[in-house]
């Protein structure tokens, strides 16, 4: 029902723009506990439609009987996770203890093992039994007469179901790695392919042979990218919608069988790639990666999608406290113009800018600015270096961008110092923010002393900030403050913050 990309009520609800997102999950407890489906509607949708539609999708199952083909799509990323979970010692801590709570930590293999073994024929029974109209609960819930019943829910008792219980092999544990700078510099790699690509690898055993990947492509130049920021940003979250003829439900299948995660995300400078995968599949996967990266299709629908989505975020970020605050305090002084990539629009202009976005504009953008001449791409775990370094030489042997690149520099700029009031009357609780620029770069001598100062003023539970307003006033519930310091340009800012109750503005102040 709730897959992102293909699931029931995606298809239903937000391929036909009813809602912008949908989504459904349940808990495993000891007791009995409830499923949960819903979608988020935005402001100029229709509510009653929405429902109608969401009720009717997940209670049509006698009618749209589940096929073999949805439950394996959706068997796959369940069992990723589970390797997932087995190849990290704190997440299988976590695990086995909310398996304990269930009943007894061996639960946790044998949902794993269920879910491989599970059947169309089964998913389809379960969800009869228990998806039905008097089983439900919605805003307004009317009892009919007779109402049909889910069989009436029961304690399990785990002890005979796993008395006789083998698991798994175990996994494949890791090395034992000393994470020291120098250790880390003796064991990487460096280089680059004849392409420009630049890359670090760090090949060293892992539990459960995984393999961490992150990649970078920079493009374009302060005059190049003038009027594009929406069109860099909405160019990188369209590249794993749909490439060389895969649809986006296609292109997630495919990384789920390699039990490889991907995400993508951009601006208009600079697209940024997290893989995460295994020794085994990592090839594959980046294959798929590079095919995704060279030849993005942008189908029309996948944009409306994503803009329908970014439009009902702006929607509600303009009646939050903390989004207005923030988007005054990043616009206060901004000396850029419009068409400018360092320019903060307003909540109205944005909205504009992301409802002109067009497909040939994404497409465009693409072929001027993606290519791997600025790339950076980085590898740590268990793979063959020597094998991954002629795969990138051949994954993206000419790939260049049609555009030169010169990073866009981000020189300081002393806004006049000010005080904003703005005003969200509807909500209780009220955000107060304090900025401040200046010159600083990571590599100043300065630095590692403005990060300790930084910390005690407002770095957790144990800052002067905290223990002032938190614990002595108890006038914030919760206040704190931070460092931003950047490795190219000396620009900094510092910026704390507090969430209050609007009557104790003035209490707040004085403190800080």
């Amino acid at each position: 029902m709730g897959n992102p990309a293909s699931g029931r009520l995606h298809k239903a609800l937000v391929e036909t723009k009813q809602a912008s997102s949908a989504f459904s999950f349940s808990w495993g407890m000891r007791e009995a506990g409830p499923m949960f489906f819903g979608a988020q509607v935005p402001l100029a949708g229709s509510l009653d439609v929405a429902r109608d539609t969401l009720i009717g999708t997940v209670e049509n199952i006698d009618k749209q009987p589940i096929t073999d083909a949805e439950v394996e799509r959706a068997r796959a990323p369940l069992l990723r996770s589970y390797e997932v979970t087995l190849a990290d010692p704190e997440r299988i801590g976590v695990a086995l203890s909310e398996s304990i709570a269930q009943g007894d930590w061996r639960l946790f293999f044998l949902q794993r093992d269920r879910i491989r073994a599970a059947k169309a024929a089964d998913v389809q029974r379960v969800a009869a039994q228990y998806l039905l109209r008097d089983n439900r609960t919605l805003g307004t819930f009317i009892p009919t007469a007779e109402p049909k019943r889910a069989p009436a829910p029961s304690l399990v008792d785990a002890a005979p179901m796993v008395k006789d219980y083998r698991g798994d092999a175990p996994v494949a544990a890791g090395e034992a790695f000393d994470a020291t700078p120098s250790n880390i510099e003796a064991r990487t790699e460096r280089g680059a392919t004849a392409d420009g690509l630049r890359y670090a690898l760090l090949p060293k055993r892992t539990r459960g042979a995984t393999v961490t990947v992150r990649f970078s492509l920079r493009m374009g130049n302060e005059k190049s990218l003038e009027g594009k920021a929406a069109t860099g940003d909405l160019t990188a979250a369209m590249l794993n919608r749909g490439a060389a003829g895969l649809s986006r439900a296609d292109i997630q299948d495919r990384f789920d069988k390699l039990k490889t995660r991907v995400s993508i995300s951009g601006t208009s400078t600079r697209a940024t790639i997290a893989l995460d995968s295994t020794r085994e599949h990592l090839p594959t996967a980046m294959s798929l990666l590079a095919l995704i990266l060279r030849s993005p299709d942008f189908p029309a629908a996948e944009l409306e999608q994503i803009r329908l989505a970014r439009i009902t975020a702006i929607e509600s970020q303009r009646l939050e406290p903390d989004a207005v605050a923030r988007n005054a305090l990043a616009r206060h002084g901004n000396p850029y113009p419009k068409s400018d990539v360092r320019y903060d629009p307003t909540f109205d202009e944005l909205m504009t800018l992301t409802k002109a976005a067009t497909v040939d504009q994404l497409r465009a953008f693409h072929k001027e600015f993606y290519g791997a001449a600025q790339a950076e791409f980085a590898a740590v775990g268990d793979f063959d270096a020597a094998a991954l370094k002629a795969q990138l030489a051949s994954l993206f042997a000419g790939f260049k961008a049609s555009g030169a690149y010169q990073r866009v520099a981000l020189p300081l700029y002393l806004p006049s110092p000010t005080e904003m009031r703005l005003r969200t009357p509807d909500k209780a609780n009220a955000f107060y923010f304090a900025q401040m620029r200046f010159a600083l770069r990571d590599d100043a001598p300065d630095y590692a002393a403005a990060l300790v100062a930084s910390r005690i003023v407002g770095g957790g539970t144990g800052s002067i900030l905290w223990k002032r307003i938190r614990e002595k006033d108890g006038t914030s519930y919760s206040v704190g403050a931070g460092l931003n310091v950047g490795p190219y340009d000396a620009h900094s800012t510092w910026t704390a913050f507090a969430i209050y109750a609007p009557q104790n503005v003035k209490r707040l102040e004085d403190a800080f």
